[in-house]
């Protein structure tokens, strides 16, 4: 595992534990890969549109497939949601919870892990 410096669309930053895993695995080994979030801008475009933050009911951004974390990081430096986020590859949880454990208090309230998978593919 490596640490590495994500940064969100905003330029938000945290640390980030990132993992090599074995090679047959898409990207493994790729830490730049690792540090983006592909999807992380649609959520956080509709959150602003249509949520705005505040309120004390926040929706909860479910995260299939969690992998290295770089979408949990996106949506928790970018919005107040909360994170419900599975992720059954035993390296990657382990990356993922070094990065949290990194994070303030405030971040890691928001973020329950499940690290089991939900399908068999």
């Amino acid at each position: 595992a490596v640490w590495s410096n994500f940064k969100s669309r905003s330029g938000e930053e945290a640390n980030m534990c990132v993992t090599k895993l074995r090679p047959s695995s898409s990207n493994a080994n790729d830490a730049a890969s690792a540090l983006t979030c592909s999807a992380g801008h649609y959520f956080t475009d509709v959150w602003y549109r249509g949520y705005g933050g505040g309120g004390g009911n926040e929706p909860t951004y479910v995260e299939i497939g969690a992998g290295q974390g770089a979408c949990i990081l996106e949506i928790l430096l970018e919005t107040s949601a909360n994170v419900l986020a599975f992720e059954p590859h035993p390296e990657l949880v382990y990356g993922f919870r070094k990065t949290m454990a990194e994070m303030d208090v405030e971040f890691r309230n928001r973020v329950t892990l499940v690290p089991i998978g939900l399908s068999d593919e």
